[in-house]
């Protein structure tokens, strides 16, 4: 009974390992998709840069190519906008999550000394 104990709290415990590394790697993805985001749009603001700079007269129709470069700059920073928000709030689920482990750790070993301490008087 105590090697069941022992191997499901092993379990528990990689379960809880694995869990912890999965969570990271979506901040990660989140991060990295947050970055991506934000040197496309640099790079769009960096392109809209240079065509504002080629001339100073504007044709009529690079006047709308630049009113739909803005509107994806726009676009693209409100996409931005919300990745950070999202990634702000994972971070602070991961925090929560690993609070509430190491809480449901403390409980698991409690219960266990416990049950040994209640095998050994029987």
């Amino acid at each position: 009974m105590e090697e069941n104990n022992m191997r499901m709290e092993k379990c528990q415990e990689e379960k809880s390992t694995l869990k912890g590394l999965l969570d990271k790697l979506n901040l990660l993805l989140t991060s990295l998709n947050t970055a991506k985001k934000d040197k496309e749009l640099k790079a769009l603001e960096m392109k809209d840069e240079v065509q504002k700079l080629e001339g100073l007269v504007i044709q009529p129709g690079e006047q709308e190519k630049i009113r739909m470069m803005d509107k994806k700059i726009a676009s693209v920073k409100e996409d931005k906008q919300g990745k950070k928000e999202h990634l702000n709030l994972l971070q602070q689920k991961m925090k929560t999550k690993t609070s509430v482990k190491e809480k449901i750790d403390k409980i698991i070993s409690a219960l266990q000394e416990i049950e040994l301490e209640r095998s050994k008087t029987e």
